[in-house]
């Protein structure tokens, strides 16, 4: 996603601007450089350790805040990805909250929510968005929204904050702004005959308490791969080791990518016709490219690449005719299968562009 995020600061500044990463999942890097808590490696926007949960929703908050380093040189902070809209965030979102949003807004500097996701909630009991948020919730979102705009980037994460009538805007992940680079590289090229799989044991990241097989998918995926190698070159795109090994496991003799940035990413992209992946991340910005994708998966994150114009679909309702019938329509000799993910790139583009260039009443 971040790579994404330069893309609009170029376009918005024609690359005449400096910035810095902070890692989200470690808020405590907004202290100051000698503060002992910062060093504190094993608290993590994900999971906070118990013991430390009640202190960092409440007297950890405010000391966050009142202790970070100087950040009045900022124009703005960009907060992509997270937090993720929840029903009930957890104390590690709040965490983040106060220890970097927090200390950017308390100095005045303008904070952008860009591509906010839904908390990941599992397809088999989904709750009605209008169920409505707690009131810790609305709380948490309300004080999010006060810094400055929020994007999000899926229907269902959408729909909740509109529930709560909190403003938000739904636009395209930041991710898909590196499909640019990936079309324009795609363009000279006559002929697109790569298949792009991603595959992750549970359809997913985790199952998240939903009942399934996982061998069936797979099986599923063994079966594609043996049947689109007829007419495709297939190969595997793992996001960590891990995926690579899920691959290898699969025993199917071909051969296995995990590219370390977006250059690389874009290299192997270059002479895709399609995608079949589980995560979301690997088909935004083929999507983004106007690559068609098919993503499977077990949550309302799927609505991300949903609105890229891309097939989704749960992996407990994903059998392998579907998958051949889908290839079946793929396009060889275009590079543009998927105009709405085009289409819709260029919208997200404009979005961001006016975020971080239109004057804020927030900083």
């Amino acid at each position: 996603m971040i790579d994404g995020v330069r893309v609009a600061l170029a376009t918005a500044f024609d690359s005449t601007y400096r910035s810095e990463f902070f890692e989200n999942h470690k808020p405590l890097t907004s202290l100051r450089w000698y503060d002992p808590h910062r060093y504190i490696a094993s608290i993590r926007y994900r999971g906070a350790p118990l013991v430390g949960q009640k202190w960092l929703s409440t007297a950890a908050l405010p000391y966050l805040t009142a202790h970070s380093r100087d950040l009045s040189g900022f124009k703005f902070a960009v907060f992509c990805g997270g937090p993720v809209v929840q029903f009930s965030p957890s104390a590690g979102i709040r965490l983040m909250l106060a220890g970097q949003m927090g200390a950017f807004a308390t100095q005045n500097v303008t904070v952008l929510s860009l591509g906010l996701g839904s908390g990941g909630y599992a397809l088999q009991s989904l709750r009605d968005p209008k169920d409505g948020l707690s009131r810790e919730a609305r709380d948490f979102y309300s004080f999010l929204g006060s810094f400055g705009p929020i994007t999000v980037r899926d229907a269902y994460a959408h729909d909740v904050l509109t529930a709560a009538r909190i403003p938000s805007t739904l636009v395209p992940c930041p991710a898909s702004l590196v499909g640019w680079d990936i079309q324009k590289r795609r363009e000279p090229h006559t002929s697109f005959r790569r298949l792009i799989v991603n595959y992750q044991y549970w359809g997913a990241n985790e199952s998240w308490g939903q009942e399934y097989e996982p061998s069936q998918w797979a099986s599923t995926i063994r079966g594609l791969v043996k049947q689109a190698r007829r007419d495709f070159e297939v190969v595997f795109l793992a996001h960590n080791a891990y995926e690579g090994k899920l691959a290898r496991a699969l025993d199917l003799d071909v051969e296995i990518f995990q590219p370390r940035n977006s250059d690389e990413f874009a290299r192997i992209a270059v002479s895709a016709c399609g995608a079949v992946t589980n995560r979301i991340h690997a088909a935004i910005p083929l999507a983004g490219a106007g690559v068609p994708v098919y993503t499977v998966g077990v949550d309302t994150r799927l609505g991300s690449v949903a609105l890229l114009g891309g097939r989704t679909a749960p992996v407990w309702e994903t059998e392998l005719h579907d998958l051949l019938a889908w290839l079946d329509g793929l396009k060889t000799d275009t590079p543009l299968g998927n105009m709405q993910g085009v289409k819709m790139r260029e919208y997200a583009l404009k979005q961001y562009v006016l975020a971080m260039t239109a004057p804020s009443d927030h900083g």
